[in-house]
């Protein structure tokens, strides 16, 4: 025997069915949580079919939760890449007004005289990562130094880029319901990895950028993909109907992580390890020696502020 109510919209739904036994007589009563006209059955096959219904209801309201999930995602990373075209575009403005400037400026300017460079030692390792981590630092130096062969503007792509595509890797490992916490740190932990040896990628992007005209706007426009690529990953699930089996908190907290990791800890080993080997090849690349080994080295080590450092050391 079994106790079913029938909702307004024709869904039915299994109510709970209590006996009281009163000396020869029985009370029976049903207890739903719901509103509907209530049925009191002793088919055998009622309960297949309510199973399947209210199995066919609950994978209804995933699907619909799933798709409102996704549109909630899509919204975002819509809005953040659009905001950070947004940035961008404001800032080349920005550099092509302060070019425009210096040119005007040069132009009346006598030609400059050299001052005598005082000579100076090598003080270490740890002096010159204390004094010039804001300049390296890819996201402090964005405030503290400016240079003069790579734009203020390309600068900014070429960071918010990196973050887009932590963004995309976050995506495509939401796609599986995996939400063990051990997997989440992993993510955490190898997305700033893999974005890090990507960097030698964005090292080669940079050295189009610095042959300028159409070689810059090529780099531009790699960047520009990249920073699209959230909303691409998107509209390829879109198109092939795959839906993204976490909820938009926990790629929020990969891609909180990731950035945490990626600048907080990675970019000073970085920075640091730069400078040793900087540190190690100056003399070589100073005195023009022909080792192919040290010039693919200071190729990826290399940063203006680095050049300047060690072309004022006598003695390295």
């Amino acid at each position: 025997m079994q106790c079913v109510i029938r909702t307004i919209s024709g869904k039915l739904h299994k109510c709970n069915l209590n006996r009281i036994l009163n000396n020869e007589t029985m009370e029976q009563s049903c207890e739903c949580n719901k509103f509907g006209d209530i049925f009191l059955t002793t088919s055998t096959n009622i309960s297949k079919v309510i199973v399947n219904n209210t199995q066919q209801q609950e994978l209804e309201t995933d699907n619909f939760f799933l798709l409102e999930q996704f549109l909630v995602l899509v919204i975002c990373t819509g809005s953040l890449t659009l905001l950070q075209f947004t940035i961008y575009i404001f800032y080349l403005i920005k550099d092509c007004r302060i070019e425009q400037k210096m040119i005007t400026q040069q132009s009346n300017l006598s030609p400059s005289i050299h001052k005598n460079k005082t000579s100076l030692i090598y003080k270490g390792n740890s002096l010159i990562f204390k004094e010039k981590f804001k300049v390296i630092h890819q996201t402090v130096s964005l405030f503290y130094y400016s240079d003069q062969d790579i734009k203020l503007s390309y600068r900014i792509l070429e960071l918010l880029s990196q973050f887009n595509l932590l963004l995309s890797l976050s995506i495509l490992e939401c796609y599986n319901s995996i939400n063990q916490i051990l997997f989440i740190c992993l993510f955490i932990i190898a997305n700033p990895i893999v974005i890090l040896i990507l960097r030698i990628f964005y090292k080669i992007i940079e050295a189009i950028y610095r042959f300028r005209r159409i070689a810059a706007y090529i780099s531009n426009f790699i960047l520009i993909i990249l920073l699209m690529m959230p909303n691409l990953v998107l509209l390829i699930f879109y198109i092939l109907k795959i839906q993204i089996q976490q909820e938009q908190y926990q790629v929020a907290i990969i891609v909180l992580g990731n950035s945490f990791i990626s600048q907080i800890l990675i970019e000073p080993l970085t920075i640091f390890a730069r400078i040793i080997i900087y540190r190690l090849i100056a003399s070589s690349i100073k005195n023009m020696e022909l080792n192919s080994v040290y010039h693919l080295m200071h190729f990826f080590v290399m940063h203006n502020s680095l050049e300047e450092i060690f072309e004022e050391f006598t003695r390295i």
